[in-house]
C-alpha cells in the first residue's frame, strides 16, 4: 500500500529568509526541515515544487544553495513550476501539465495572488519573518488532516468564498478599477477574521441559510464579553454596513439575543445606535430599548 502524499509548493523570497535579503537564511530553513520530518515520521510522503522568483535560476543551483543552508529535504524537490514570479497559474499549470490535479497540495507563499480556490491550501508567510513556528503547526495540520474531514471542508468552503470575492471584484460592472483592491482586501479581512473566531461563529457563516433559519446548534445562547469583543473587532475592520449584515447573518431574527446585546454592560454605543436606527428584522422592543440606553449615555441627540 502506497503512502499518503502532499505536494509541497515552495516560494524562498519571504518564506526562507526577510525580503529583500539576499540569500536563503538558516533559522527558517531549520524550522522548515523540522516541520517536513515531523509529516514524514507520521507516514505521509512529502514532494516539493519551487514556486518563485527563484525559478529563474538553474534548479540545481536553488537545490545547493538550500542544501548549503542546512535544508535536509533536498532529494525530495522534484521541480519548478513554470515562471519566475509565483502566484496561484503557475501552480494550477503545473498540477495539469503533471496530472496530478485533485491531489494534496499545501503552498508556503508570503503572497496570496491568484490563489483563490486554493486559499484553504495556503499558509500565508510574513515576509519579515518568513517560515515561523506557527507556520509549521499550520503545515503540520494540513498535511495529516484526514480527507473529508471537518477542517478540509471548512477550508474548501472558505476557498470558494475566497474565490467568489475575486470573481464578484472583476465581474461587477459598476466597480472600477481603482476601487477593486479596497474591495477585495475589505473582505478579506472579514474572511480572515472568521478564522479566527469560534466554532459557533464560524458555523454561522458557512452555514446553509435554511439551516440558520431553524438550526440552533448555529446560534449562541448567550452573550458574552468575547463575543462583544469580536464585533468591535469587525467594526474597527470593516466599518458599520459590512457589519451590520455580519451582525444580522449570526442573528438571524432571535430577537432575545438583540436583547441581550443592548443589556450588555459594555455594548459599545456604536451598536446600541446601529440597533437604534430601526433596522429590518427588529422588534419596537429591542429597538426602545437601545433608545433608552443611549439616553442614559446621552447620546440620544445623535439618533433621532
Amino acid at each position: 500500500m502506497s503512502k499518503p502524499k502532499v505536494l509541497v509548493f515552495l516560494d524562498v523570497d519571504g518564506v526562507l529568509n526577510g525580503h529583500h535579503q539576499p540569500s536563503i537564511e538558516g533559522k527558517q530553513v531549520a524550522i522548515l526541515s523540522e516541520a517536513i520530518k515531523d509529516v514524514i515520521d507520521v507516514g505521509i510522503d512529502v514532494e516539493i515544487v519551487f514556486n518563485t522568483a527563484w525559478n529563474v535560476r538553474d534548479i540545481g543551483y536553488v537545490i545547493n544553495v538550500l542544501g548549503g543552508a542546512g535544508f535536509k529535504y533536498t532529494n525530495r524537490i522534484i521541480g519548478k513550476t513554470d515562471v519566475n514570479s509565483g502566484g496561484g497559474d503557475p501552480v494550477r499549470r503545473w498540477l495539469t501539465k503533471n496530472e496530478r490535479i485533485g491531489c494534496r497540495i499545501i503552498i508556503i507563499d508570503d503572497s496570496t495572488r491568484d490563489y483563490n480556490e486554493m486559499w484553504g491550501r495556503l499558509i500565508h508567510c510574513d515576509p519579515k519573518k518568513g517560515f515561523t513556528e506557527a507556520d509549521a503547526d499550520a503545515f503540520y495540520l494540513l498535511a495529516t488532516q484526514p480527507i473529508g474531514s471537518d477542517r478540509e471542508e471548512r477550508n474548501a468552503a472558505v476557498s470558494n468564498l475566497v474565490a467568489e470575492v475575486h470573481r464578484l471584484a472583476y465581474k461587477t460592472p459598476w466597480l472600477k478599477r481603482s476601487e477593486r483592491k479596497a474591495y477585495i482586501d475589505q473582505r478579506m479581512a472579514l474572511i480572515t477574521h472568521i478564522l479566527t473566531m469560534d466554532d459557533f461563529l464560524i458555523a454561522a457563516f458557512l452555514a446553509d441559510p435554511d439551516d440558520l433559519s431553524h438550526g440552533s446548534e448555529y446560534v449562541p445562547k448567550s452573550i458574552d464579553d468575547g463575543f462583544i469583543t469580536e464585533m468591535e473587532i469587525l467594526w474597527s475592520e470593516l466599518g458599520e454596513d459590512d457589519t451590520q449584515i455580519w451582525f444580522n447573518i449570526l442573528m438571524h431574527g432571535d430577537q432575545d439575543l438583540y436583547m441581550q446585546v443592548v443589556r450588555h454592560n459594555n455594548v459599545p454605543t456604536n451598536f446600541l445606535k446601529m440597533i437604534a436606527k430601526s433596522y429590518e428584522g427588529l422588534t419596537p422592543e429591542v429597538i426602545d430599548l437601545a433608545v433608552k440606553r443611549l439616553e442614559e449615555r446621552c447620546f440620544f441627540s445623535e439618533v433621532a
